[in-house]
């Protein structure tokens, strides 16, 4: 009955996920149209500056906590996935474009609260899937 549970919780994070890309994810600059997805679609870029764009690579890691679903490695990835997206919080500027321009950022929206969320949703998932076994 656990399995069960753990693979709602595995579909909950993937739908808080996908939901999280539809959202407004933070301001820059007090400018908040910066979407979720265009966080997934630009972050990748701001990966090869450092700083806050290492965050980003909690997307990758958190698909293979999804796929890795039901294997002890997946507890891995998907706390390094959360830790990633918590760091978020800890950076005060992001680079904005590819000019080497960095704006502050001034707040956290709805999108990045659900992004977190699918984190933590998959990561109680992969609790119940360790305890079942």
């Amino acid at each position: 009955m656990i399995k069960n549970y753990s693979k709602l919780f595995l579909t909950i994070s993937i739908i808080f996920f996908l939901v999280s890309l539809t959202q407004k994810a933070f301001c820059v600059n007090n400018d908040c149209e910066y979407y979720g997805f265009l966080a997934l679609i630009y972050g990748f870029f701001g990966f090869f500056d450092g700083g806050a764009g290492i965050t980003w690579l909690a997307n990758p890691i958190i698909l293979v906590s999804w796929i890795t679903f039901n294997k002890k490695k997946s507890i891995y990835f998907n706390l390094a996935a959360f830790i990633l997206g918590i760091s978020f919080l800890f950076f005060e500027q992001i680079l904005m474009g590819t000019n080497n321009k960095y704006g502050q950022i001034t707040n956290y929206e709805l999108g990045y609260y659900l992004w977190l969320l699918s984190f933590l949703t998959m990561l109680i998932g992969n609790i119940f899937d360790y305890i079942k076994k």
